[in-house]
């Protein structure tokens, strides 16, 4: 073993001791500056972003049936999604639901809202449909977290062979955590079994219809152009559809990819109808306004599941 000599005479210093004790030195204290000084060394603090949590449902028939559209009438789909969703997104605060089909089932739906989730909700209601008869669009929002400023009234996307009129409405709210203002639409586009111009609709024909839906979006909110605007739509077709690179011209999708129709057989029939849509502003598309990881609900009755993001305002 290699010895280091000096003139001391006595016993020999071996260098691996030296060595350990040199490190271990040194790492107390490293370890004493991190316990003096634990600022020095911590992440700075990051204010939280102000957002809302919006939910996107398709609510087959209103939710009447505990299946898709068949049976008594118990609302047992309906009571399945409002108690899902106070499990699931406590912090909800907005949501958009397609195939409500009156005034009245839409007043059911929010009388279950409230029941499930212990908090006060309200909603908005607009028909469609064929010859502007069973169907129709619904925002809901729970008026302890956002308030109602201003309706930003309903306008056609299309219109099909057997009378149906399509819709989109939208609404101008305020956040009461923080004060911020934002835009909140709904639709659903043309199912690829309707039939418009004797001719089955097809994807082209619903770029069309995702066309009018952003440019509704943009007129409705020309009076408030630093706000952000969020869609919540059941696009009748999947990821890369033409109607989703149309509407990915001004907005920004919810980056989730799961199946939410058909998705009990996902690995080959399920589809990505449901999405929630996001833009900060009225100039070039922005980024980064889903905040955190997007949601998926399970099955609870009809075709549909729903999601729901946080969005930034």
């Amino acid at each position: 073993m290699l010895r280091l000599q000096g003139c001391y005479h006595g016993p020999a210093m071996t260098v691996a001791p030296l060595f350990r004790r040199q490190v271990a030195s040194r790492i107390r204290g490293l370890l004493l500056a991190l316990a003096v000084a634990p600022a020095a060394y911590s992440q700075p603090h990051v204010a939280a972003l102000p957002s809302v949590t919006a939910v996107q449902c398709h609510l087959d028939r209103g939710g009447r049936y505990e299946g898709r559209t068949a049976g008594p009438v118990t609302w047992a789909a309906a009571r399945a999604f409002a108690r899902q969703l106070a499990e699931r997104v406590p912090d909800a605060a907005i949501a958009g639901l397609q195939d409500i089909d009156s005034k009245a089932c839409a007043e059911k739906i929010r009388g279950f809202l409230a029941e499930s989730t212990k908090g006060p909700w309200a909603f908005a209601w607009c028909s469609q449909g064929v010859r502007d008869k069973g169907d129709g669009l619904a925002i809901y929002w729970r008026t302890d977290r956002v308030s109602l400023e201003r309706d930003l009234g309903k306008g056609p996307i299309d219109f099909l062979d057997d009378g149906t009129v399509l819709r989109v409405m939208g609404a101008w709210f305020r956040a009461l955590a923080g004060g911020r203002t934002f835009g909140f639409f709904t639709c659903r586009l043309a199912p690829a079994e309707a039939r418009r111009g004797a001719t089955r609709v097809t994807t082209w024909a619903q770029r069309l219809e995702a066309w009018r839906v952003r440019e509704y979006l943009w007129e409705a909110m020309v009076e408030h152009p630093d706000d952000a605007r969020i869609l919540a739509i059941d696009l009748e077709s999947s990821f890369g559809s033409p109607a989703w690179f149309e509407l990915r011209r001004d907005l920004e999708p919810d980056g989730d990819k799961r199946f939410t129709v058909d998705s009990q057989t996902a690995l080959f029939h399920g589809k990505r109808h449901d999405y929630l849509w996001w833009d900060g502003h009225a100039g070039p598309r922005a980024a980064g306004g889903v905040i955190g990881k997007p949601g998926r609900g399970e099955h609870f009755g009809g075709s549909h599941r729903f999601v729901w993001a946080a969005m930034k305002l």
